[in-house]
C-alpha cells in the first residue's frame, strides 16, 4: 500500500516553512526512474502575525492536501 506524507521544511531565513511530499515505497514512473520526494513550490508563515498571514497559511494548506490526495489515488 502506497504512503503519501505531507511534511515540511524551515526556510533559511526562518520565517517560512516548504511543503513537501514524501512517497513511501517510492513512486515509480513509467520511464522507471524512481521519485521518493516531492517539492511543492507552497510555503507557510511559521508565526503568522496577522489574519491575512493566517488565512494564506490555511489556503496552503487546503491546496498541499489537495494535491497529497491526488498523489495517493495515483
Amino acid at each position: 500500500m502506497n504512503r503519501v506524507t505531507l511534511r515540511s521544511k524551515k526556510n533559511r531565513k526562518g520565517t517560512m516553512v516548504s511543503l513537501f511530499l514524501e512517497f513511501n515505497p517510492p513512486y515509480i514512473t513509467p520511464t522507471g526512474e524512481e521519485i521518493r520526494y516531492e517539492f511543492l513550490n507552497l510555503e507557510k508563515y511559521i508565526c503568522p502575525q496577522n489574519k491575512s498571514q493566517l488565512k494564506q497559511n490555511q489556503f496552503v494548506d487546503e491546496i498541499a492536501e489537495q494535491i497529497r490526495c491526488e498523489r495517493y489515488i495515483r
